[in-house]
C-alpha cells in the first residue's frame, strides 16, 4: 500500500516541476487538504455449521485547510474535518428447523474544525522538516438500527491538542508537497448514548495521551500557494 503512494508522490512532483514555471515572489496564502475514500467487505467464518456473518463499511472523509504565511518560519490557519461512514452487518443463524438473519446498520456523521500553526525548521531550503501544533474540536453522531427499527444514537464530542511532524518540499512558488509521518498529543472525549425509546445517558468523559509515528501515520498531500 505504501509503495504506490510514494511512487505517486514523486511522479506528481516531477509533473508539477515541468508544468508550473516559477511565478515570482510574494505568495502568502495557501490551501490544501486530504480526501479519504475507503470501502471494505468481509465475511467471517462461522462458529457453528450454517451460521455466517457478512459486513461492509464505507468511509468518505474530507479535511480541507487554508492558512497564511506569517514570516519566514511560521504559517497559521484554520482546518475542517467532514466525514461520513456507513456500515452494515448481516448475521445469519441456523436454529433447526428455522434460519434467522439479523441486519444491523450504522451511519456516522462527523463535523470538526480547528486552528493550526506550522513551524518550518530550515525555510531557506526547498526541502525542510516541520512541526505543526494544532487545536481541534469535532463531534460525531452515530445512529444504529437493527432490522429497520428505531435507532440507538451515540454522540461523541472530542477536544484535541496535538503536534504533527512532517516534511515540506517546495516544488515552485505555487506548489508545496507535504508529507506527514507522525503525531502526538492529548484527546479529551465526552460520550453520550441514547437507546431507542430510552433516556440519554450521562456523559462518559475520558482523556488519553496518544502518539503515532512511521508507516501507519504516513500520508501525502499538496499545498497551493496564492
Amino acid at each position: 500500500m505504501r509503495t504506490p503512494k510514494i511512487l505517486f508522490l514523486f511522479t506528481a512532483m516531477l509533473l508539477l516541476q515541468t508544468l508550473h514555471a516559477q511565478i515570482g515572489d510574494g505568495t502568502s496564502f495557501f490551501t490544501g487538504g486530504d480526501v479519504l475514500l475507503s470501502s471494505k467487505k468481509s465475511s467471517e467464518p462461522p462458529e457453528f455449521p450454517g451460521d455466517k456473518t457478512k459486513s461492509s463499511r464505507t468511509t468518505v472523509q474530507i479535511r480541507p485547510l487554508v492558512g497564511k504565511k506569517l514570516n519566514e518560519y511560521w504559517r497559521a490557519g484554520v482546518m475542517l474535518d467532514i466525514s461520513l461512514t456507513t456500515s452494515k452487518e448481516d448475521d445469519t443463524y441456523v436454529l433447526f428447523p428455522d434460519t434467522i438473519t439479523i441486519s444491523q446498520k450504522a451511519t456516522a456523521i462527523g463535523l470538526g474544525s480547528g486552528l493550526f500553526a506550522v513551524y518550518t525548521l530550515t525555510p531557506e531550503s526547498d526541502f525542510s522538516f516541520f512541526l505543526m501544533p494544532n487545536l481541534s474540536f469535532d463531534r460525531t453522531t452515530t445512529k444504529f438500527t437493527t432490522d429497520g427499527g428505531e435507532p440507538d444514537i451515540d454522540k461523541i464530542s472530542s477536544f484535541n491538542l496535538s503536534v504533527n511532524l512532517g516534511a515540506l518540499y517546495q516544488l515552485n512558488d505555487r506548489w508545496t508537497a507535504v508529507m506527514n509521518f507522525g503525531r502526538a498529543g492529548y484527546s479529551f472525549t465526552s460520550d453520550t448514548y441514547q437507546p431507542a425509546g430510552g433516556e440519554k445517558t450521562d456523559p462518559i468523559k475520558t482523556g488519553r495521551l496518544f502518539a503515532g509515528f512511521g508507516l501507519s501515520s504516513l500520508n501525502f498531500g499538496f499545498w497551493y500557494n496564492f
